[in-house]
């Protein structure tokens, strides 16, 4: 908890509480839920993404996730180094936090904006509010787009594709039914609590290479679960490794 003071104008208080990434559905733009971004179309070098947020774990995420649907990314944890990254080398877009200590989102977006050459530069910015005038604050200051936290990929997504123009390729693949799964010889799996623990921690966190990880050490009979946990994973769906993993029956070890 910090507060700033100002004589004469009162006291602004910031509350930041440490939490678990979410990968909600509020917000998502209809029919973004039904397919999964698999990467960008065209053959042209990939666009630049500058990420700005004082988190390291948020900067993982988005770095990873971007990366693998093919953007090239640079990142920065506070506002200061974010202008003069783009004052250095503007990049095609930039996803910025508007609630960061020393310069903040709207500080920021104020100092690029005034530089001529930057003034074309799209900014999504991401805030927890969710109040209409907080919107609109963000978008008086020089925004393009906002989405809020905690992130729901499709959204990010959605906003950088709406501001950059990309085409995203999609995966075309049927949704598998955790319901129906089952192993060769048609009975359920069964897989050692400490594995579907390490799992579930691990799609919370949105941690892709640790799902590899433990993937990689299943048993051949567990094949298919880990080969539909890895898809789920290359698809940044783990909110489905999720459901997936509640379907399996858990054994002591």
């Amino acid at each position: 908890l910090t507060v700033e003071s100002e004589a004469g104008r009162g006291s602004t208080f910031h509350l930041e509480l440490p939490v678990a990434i979410g990968i909600g559905s509020e917000g998502v733009p209809e029919g973004a839920r039904e397919r999964h971004v698999v990467g960008i179309s065209g053959s042209g070098p990939p666009p630049v993404i500058l990420i700005v947020d004082d988190m390291a774990s948020n900067l993982e995420l988005l770095q990873t996730i971007l990366e693998r649907v093919g953007f090239t990314v640079r990142s920065c944890m506070d506002g200061a180094s974010a202008v003069q990254s783009v004052f250095e080398s503007p990049p095609d877009l930039m996803f910025l936090d508007i609630a960061m200590p020393g310069m903040n989102g709207y500080e920021t977006i104020l100092k690029i904006r005034e530089n001529e050459a930057c003034q074309r530069l799209p900014i999504v910015v991401a805030t927890a509010t969710v109040f209409e005038e907080e919107k609109e604050k963000v978008l008086r200051a020089g925004a393009n787009a906002f989405v809020r936290k905690p992130y729901a990929i499709p959204s990010i997504l959605e906003a950088i594709r709406e501001n950059l123009f990309v085409t995203y390729r999609y995966s075309d693949e049927t949704e598998f039914d955790g319901e129906d799964l089952e192993s060769e010889d048609g009975v359920s799996f069964v897989v050692p609590e400490s594995i579907l623990k390490e799992l579930r921690s691990a799609a919370v966190r949105c941690h892709g290479e640790r799902i590899a990880e433990l993937i990689s050490d299943l048993d051949n009979e567990y094949a298919r679960l880990g080969q539909t946990l890895q898809t789920y994973a290359d698809q940044f769906q783990y909110d489905e490794i999720l459901r997936l993993l509640d379907s399996v029956e858990s054994s002591a070890e």
